[in-house]
């Protein structure tokens, strides 16, 4: 019994970078691959708006999963609350080593 692979992918594009030679081999292998990735966001640089970086973001993930030959999952909301810490550096972050 062969079970299905899983990689998570915090945004689009992270499990390209990570685990894509994976995806890729297990698609030679004709195994069963999944991303589920938990926001559909990331950084573009010329979009404008986050919800039109989402929608090129989910686009791209979209393609980039049908190449790898892996089934694409949103998670967004499902298991972790977005909380803005990289806004709030922390004491280290200020220069303050304690």
């Amino acid at each position: 019994m062969c079970f299905p692979r899983i990689v998570l992918s915090p945004h689009p594009d992270d499990a390209e970078y990570g685990s894509g030679g994976l995806l890729a081999g297990l698609r030679e292998l004709d195994m069963e691959a999944h991303i589920a990735c938990f926001v559909p966001t990331g950084e573009l640089e010329d979009a404008p708006t986050l919800s039109e970086t989402a929608s090129i973001r989910q686009v791209e993930a979209r393609a980039s999963a049908e190449l790898l030959g892996a089934m694409l999952h949103w998670l967004e909301g499902a298991a972790l609350p977005r909380r803005p810490d990289a806004a709030q550096p922390g004491p280290a972050a200020q220069g303050d080593p304690s």
